[in-house]
């Protein structure tokens, strides 16, 4: 199903999704599928590398904040991504996975400027604590 995004948050968010994706290529990622939705809620991003299968929590913002990029993600979140792994993890598209071959992550996007989409960093954070 093709999702169409309508509010600006929604096409911000799409568009920090993509540059995600993108970064995860140049950095030797393989795209295993996107916005796999569960009851639980959505993986934005699930990639192979090395063996691992990740699951990935892309977050985008545009203030300029001090605090730590972990703090954006809240515990009633990280419960849903768990949540939503291990329901992925239990369907047939993962049977062939290892529960000791997975990685959740967060991928955060920090947008520079509100007025230009295409002035961005990453900041990538590997086996979030959940």
């Amino acid at each position: 199903m093709i999702r169409i995004f309508t509010s600006p948050q929604q096409q911000k968010g799409e568009h920090a999704e993509n540059l995600a994706s993108e970064k995860l290529k140049e950095i030797g990622h393989e795209l295993f599928t996107r916005n796999d939705a569960t009851p639980f809620g959505e993986i934005d991003i699930v990639t192979r590398k090395n063996g691992y299968l990740y699951f990935w929590e892309v977050k985008s913002y545009t203030r300029n904040t001090e605090d730590k990029d972990f703090e954006r993600i809240s515990q009633r979140k990280l419960r849903k991504i768990l949540q939503s792994v291990n329901h992925l993890l239990a369907t047939a598209s993962y049977s062939h996975v290892s529960h000791e071959n997975i990685r959740v992550c967060a991928l955060y996007v920090r947008f520079l400027s509100k007025y230009d989409a295409n002035r961005y960093t990453c900041t990538i954070l590997e086996d979030i604590n959940i």
